[in-house]
């Protein structure tokens, strides 16, 4: 499984736009938008806060 698709399950989940997830974490709204539709990746500092936004519903993650 994609992080774009996780993130997107969990964003819906628990109600966030993606600006308001964006403002959340500190990571640009277009660019969780990029990441959820498979367009583009995070930068190393963005995964981090993404990866322990995400905890524990991370399954293994599909190296790129």
């Amino acid at each position: 499984m994609h992080i774009g698709h996780l993130i997107f399950q969990k964003r819906q989940k628990e109600g966030y736009t993606l600006r308001s997830l964006g403002k959340h974490l500190g990571v640009a709204f277009s660019t969780l938008g990029r990441v959820e539709r498979g367009e583009g990746d995070l930068h190393p500092h963005a995964r981090i806060k993404v990866m322990q936004w995400l905890h524990p519903d991370i399954p293994q993650l599909e190296c790129r």
